[in-house]
């Protein structure tokens, strides 16, 4: 994300991922999602959304913020996976 337009476009994009964790972590733990948190996602889209200059696959900053969402995404899963089957190890 960050080759393809810039570092903060990049950093915006990637750090997407606490809100996508936040709204998915209780539809796998099966609890209630919280109202703020939606509103908290809702934010973050609307942001990410206007940072969008065109949508256009040709621009470069338009597919950094795509690239940047798509890791988000994955290091959402990571996290996820990571604590449902390491949580019973100590440190």
């Amino acid at each position: 994300a960050m080759q393809l337009s810039s570092v903060a476009i990049g950093m915006i994009a990637f750090f997407t991922y606490p809100v996508m964790t936040v709204l998915i972590e209780p539809l796998i733990n099966k609890t209630q999602l919280k109202l703020v948190d939606v509103i908290s996602g809702i934010a973050v889209l609307a942001g990410v959304i206007m940072l969008i200059p065109e949508a256009n696959l040709n621009n470069d900053t338009t597919l950094g913020i795509i690239v940047g969402v798509i890791s988000a995404a994955l290091f959402t899963c990571r996290n996820l996976l990571h604590k449902r089957v390491f949580s019973q190890y100590s440190g």
